[in-house]
């Protein structure tokens, strides 16, 4: 179900009532007008300006695509130098990241950027048109493409108001639906270097994470003296009300991400009253329009979600959006052990949030390596190594990841609680994948096969590991051995296509070893028990051959 976000104009600051509902069939922006709102997969906003010292804000919703594709039809914005301390025109992607560097691309006349494409991940993007008052005209022409088609996609929502002071409630007496993004344009025409925006009844779902903003959030973005997007303010969980002093600009966005997750309890959302101009320090008295029994944070996040996977052995594989790994959290873990899960968003996000929520290590000695992945690179983290506080950690590529606790051969600790979700953009060249983990000493795994029939799927990416728990300290070595059947190279070296990648993990290091795809056999080792072994196999949409085996040994 889709909510209409309200905007309600307080009767006692004089002004007239004003209801904004957001069009769900808008095709194109606004050709002509200073600011606005359109959710479309293509589309062009295109805008003459002949007043200086004006401000224009405009957001674009993707609607059914992910990933914007942007150029300029036309463009004529006199900066006066390359910073563009004169007019510009700034283009942002809005996620639900809080920073306070949030930054975007700035375009001026005096700034000579070669490409003749632009592109931005996410699905909802903010364009700024900054006049001084010097630039007394100019022209912009921006188009846009969506480029991806993500398997679920959010729903939208969008508003715009020029009037100076009022009242945004969302939603109006019912919980707000996951799986969607919201944006409430304020561009006043009264002109004020001023505003305040007093935020209550804030009742928005808290993750189980150091940072509880991760899940739903709702994010103020003001606009600077410069015409610069800056993120000023983000509310969830146990906030549950809240000011923000904008001194630079009464012009600002407010934006309410919430995840895919669709959990009872979600929250009733929030009530946001805004001022400004000389109306910024009058008090405003407001109505509460609705009636509801609110849940806390704490009674709806104490209880484990419902589509939560708790896993509490040694190593594994685990395919949920969110999950916790609960590894001997009260009792001491022993000497010399090494346990490695693989986690993978089923619905392929490819953002991932760690959250340590306790641990007892041995700082210094044992801790959790996460080694993180998507079809062409990897990444990695260190948690708990320096501190046993919570602490909160990011994966921005990858729907997959290894993580790896290892505790050394001299003094123990207890073991950890560790929090994982997956959010943000889907991988829409993920379709097929079959992970596999093994702890034994020897073994094989075969995808596709030798057969002329035996073919891998197309757009596969899947993770394979090879880790002897306990042993991490033993001199026995290991080896392995990658046979390939077939597999679509076109000659390229790299494996650009398909392709196998593998690594090595020692200690907390994340070693590339090599990309296979040719029809040809390698081999590796020997290296001491300590190492593990991760097989990455990725293909793209077409052109799909024989496949590969990997046989490993501990010896």
């Amino acid at each position: 179900m889709k909510f209409i976000p309200l905007f309600l104009i307080s009767a006692l600051l004089a002004v007239q009532v004003a209801s904004l509902s957001p069009n769900h069939d808008k095709k194109l922006a606004p050709l002509d007008t200073c600011g606005g709102t359109v959710e479309a997969d293509s589309g062009t906003i295109s805008y003459s300006f002949t007043t200086p010292g004006e401000t224009c804000i405009w957001t674009v919703h993707l609607k059914e695509k992910t990933r914007f594709r942007y150029y300029f039809t036309t463009f004529d914005v006199p900066g006066r130098d390359t910073n563009c301390t004169g007019a510009s025109l700034g283009i942002y992607s809005l996620n639900n990241i809080f920073s306070e560097s949030f930054q975007g691309l700035d375009f001026c006349n005096e700034k000579n950027y070669s490409p003749s494409y632009f592109y931005e991940d996410g699905h909802t993007l903010a364009i700024v048109l900054r006049t001084d008052e010097y630039a007394t005209s100019g022209r912009i022409g921006v188009s846009w493409l969506g480029q991806q088609t993500p398997t679920n996609p959010p729903s939208h929502g969008s508003s715009f108001t020029t009037t100076s002071s009022g009242l945004v409630q969302y939603p109006v007496g019912e919980e707000y639906p996951p799986n969607s993004v919201n944006t409430w344009v304020v561009q006043p025409s009264l002109l004020s270097t001023e505003a305040t925006l007093t935020l209550e009844n804030i009742d928005i779902e808290g993750c189980q994470f150091a940072d509880r903003c991760l899940c739903d959030a709702l994010i103020v973005y003001g606009v600077t003296a410069r015409g610069e997007l800056q993120a000023e303010a983000k509310f969830c969980g146990d906030t549950t009300s809240g000011e923000v002093t904008l001194t630079q600009s009464n012009k600002f966005i407010a934006v309410f991400f919430t995840d895919f997750l669709d959990d009872p309890g979600r929250g009733f959302g929030f009530q946001l009253v805004w001022r400004s101009g000389a109306q910024a320090t009058t008090p405003i008295t407001t109505t509460t329009l609705r009636t509801t029994t609110t849940v806390t944070t704490t009674e709806r996040t104490t209880t484990p979600e419902p589509d939560q996977i708790i896993a509490t052995e040694c190593g594994g594989t685990i395919d949920a959006n969110h999950g916790k790994i609960l590894y001997k959290p009260d009792e001491s873990y022993g000497n010399s052990e090494r346990c490695a899960w693989i986690i993978r968003s089923p619905t392929h996000h490819k953002a991932l949030y760690l959250s340590k929520i306790r641990s007892g290590f041995e700082l210094g000695a044992d801790y959790l390596g996460v080694y993180g992945f998507d079809k062409l690179e990897s990444t990695s983290v260190t948690i708990g190594k320096s501190t046993n506080d919570p602490e909160t950690r990011y994966i921005y590529q990858g729907s997959v990841a290894v993580v790896v606790f290892t505790s050394d051969a001299a003094n123990t600790g207890t073991g950890f609680e560790l929090d994982f979700r997956f959010n943000g953009t889907i991988d829409t060249g993920v379709r097929v994948f079959n992970d596999y983990f093994s702890p034994n000493v020897e073994g094989s795994v075969r995808v596709g096969g030798p057969n002329p029939d035996d073919y891998y799927d197309n757009y596969s990416f899947s993770v394979f590991v090879m880790s002897r728990n306990n042993t991490y300290y033993s001199d026995i070595g290991w080896t392995a051995s990658l046979h390939i059947y077939r597999m679509e190279d076109a000659g390229l070296p790299a494996c650009h296509y398909d392709g196998v990648r593998v690594y090595s993990v020692a200690l907390d290091t994340l070693s590339f070893v090599g990309r296979y795809c040719s029809d040809s056999e390698a081999s590796f080792g020997p290296f001491l028990a300590r190492n593990l072994y991760i097989f990455v196999f990725a293909s793209d949409g077409s052109i799909n051959r024989g496949g590969f085996e990997i046989t490993w040994r501990l010896r």
